[in-house]
């Protein structure tokens, strides 16, 4: 058991899936609830962060992991027992800031992103390794949707043209980090 402190890159850089048991409930995080003061939070470190130019570590809550026996060279995998309501909002969180640096043309920060929500492509051997977040049965088609939608407008149409993954909590929460990082 390791009851450390992690810095959040220190938990996604890595090559690993952290993956969601079938037995755990699908997202069902809200806006009020949890996406709002999540995003609070994000703002005062970031203008903390702009002001002074560091900023104390902010306790997001305790993840609960069980690895998983994996082959030599391979992509580590964890179950993320507790937990993965925060896992999923900061993957969706983090995929809304990569689509929007590249919308803007800011490749470093869309690679940096990238790394944080993708694992390297020469390192997998299936589809589902290529994600930081394999969800829960029920979520997995709307947050790969989510994750292969490289911007705002691509989603959008992709939810068009198959409109019951636009009704759930997923692409509800990558639409409003996705919207209030544009505003910010």
């Amino acid at each position: 058991m390791d009851a450390n402190t992690r810095q959040l890159e220190s938990i996604f850089d890595p090559n690993v899936l952290f993956q969601v048991p079938l037995f755990q409930r699908p997202y069902v995080w809200k806006e009020d609830e949890n996406w709002e003061p999540l995003w609070d939070d994000i703002c005062s470190l970031l203008d903390k962060h702009l002001r002074l130019g560091t900023v104390h570590a902010h306790f997001l809550g305790a993840i609960v992991l069980e690895q998983i026996p994996h082959a030599a060279g391979s992509i580590e995998t964890r179950l993320v027992i507790d937990g993965q309501q925060r896992f999923t909002t900061l993957q969706l969180f983090l995929m809304a800031a990569r689509n929007l640096s590249i919308k803007n043309n800011a490749k470093k920060y869309a690679a940096l992103f990238s790394g944080l929500v993708e694992n390297d492509e020469e390192r997998i051997d299936s589809e589902s390794e290529k994600f930081k977040l394999w969800p829960t049965n029920s979520d997995r088609a709307a947050f790969q949707l989510v994750h292969e939608s490289q911007s705002s407008e691509a989603l959008n149409l992709a939810i068009k043209n198959n409109p019951e993954l636009g009704q759930g909590k997923i692409v509800e929460a990558y639409r409003y980090f996705y919207g209030k990082l544009s505003d910010w």
